[in-house]
């Protein structure tokens, strides 16, 4: 059997980095889910799991970083979960955990795996889990399970499958306030582990405003997103690129997001006013180039 989280060690883990921490109450008698879908985790208990006069407290801890060893020829696509039970289940539940892979066909599910690891020493070593269920263009995978430690989804790394080319990615567009009026600072954060970002975000840019999301895959292996600005700015309005051409690489984006905490590159450009020459507000397109997403275009 595989060591159980006891209900004291989701405070004791050592060496992770917790994105968020929430707990939720089981009562017995009929089919009940948690549906945590902001950390991207869902657990579904049948009926006959709790007695009709018990209550079961599930506490779940999304871990953004740590020090995991995952399997050779393997990658996290998810976040890890660390789950603890105030009492075990009676019955198996359906546990269904977000990777970040797009999945175009039933024959690029084998590549998928979901991985768990015993939770009372780091570093903590994972193990593939035979058994999870994994669809076509689903973002989720599911497994019926009756433990619980560390969890966590994976992918088979070859790089001669060009499937491995559609792994998602994310971004994220801040803007910042530096002169009011008169000058912003806008930022392209990128990454592929959105749970990360997010908590990154709420952290560092606390006075800033989120103006714009994405969601993309790369066109090529190794590939980069560049940002262009091909087209004039409005009279009185200027819109300049910190660096040129504005691009981040796949790898980047993979390397920055393997750090522990993990990081995520960024681009910046300046964007000034002077009032009274021009439009009052700015509407700038910014296309993108060497991705696939149903947005291609960005106003800043």
């Amino acid at each position: 059997m595989r060591p159980t989280v006891q209900p004291t060690e989701l405070n004791e883990l050592k060496g992770v980095h917790v994105a968020a921490k929430n707990s939720f109450l089981i009562h017995g008698g009929s089919t009940q889910s948690v549906n945590w879908e902001e950390y991207g985790i869902r657990i579904t208990i049948p009926q006959g799991a709790v007695l009709p006069s018990d209550t079961v407290q599930i506490t779940i801890a999304a871990l953004v970083g740590g020090d995991f060893i995952f399997p050779e020829d393997t990658e996290l696509v998810s976040a890890v979960y660390a789950i603890n039970l105030s009492k075990p289940f009676l019955k198996p539940v359906k546990l269904e955990i977000q990777h970040c892979v797009s999945i175009e066909t039933a024959s690029h599910c084998k590549y998928l795996s979901f991985a768990t690891a015993p939770s009372h020493k780091a570093p903590y070593q994972f193990k593939l889990v035979n058994g999870g269920n994994f669809v076509p263009n689903g973002g989720y995978g599911s497994i019926y399970v009756s433990e619980f430690c560390l969890w966590s989804l994976i992918e088979y790394v070859r790089t001669s499958i060009s499937f491995f080319t559609n792994k998602s990615y994310y971004g994220q567009v801040m803007r910042e306030v530096r002169r009011p009026g008169k000058e912003w600072l806008i930022k392209f954060l990128l990454c592929k582990d959105l749970n990360a970002l997010k908590k990154h975000i709420s952290e560092i840019f606390k006075n800033n405003e989120k103006t714009n999301d994405l969601y993309f895959s790369f066109e090529e292996e190794n590939g980069c997103i560049e940002f262009c600005f091909d087209k004039s700015c409005p009279n009185g309005w200027s819109v300049k690129p910190y660096d040129t051409p504005i691009k981040v690489s796949q790898r980047a984006i993979d390397d920055y997001g393997s750090m522990s905490p993990p990081n995520f590159p960024e681009r910046k450009i300046k964007i000034t006013a002077e009032p009274g020459k021009g439009a009052d507000e700015l509407n700038h397109p910014v296309t993108m180039r060497g991705i696939k997403s149903d947005n291609m275009e960005l106003n800043i």
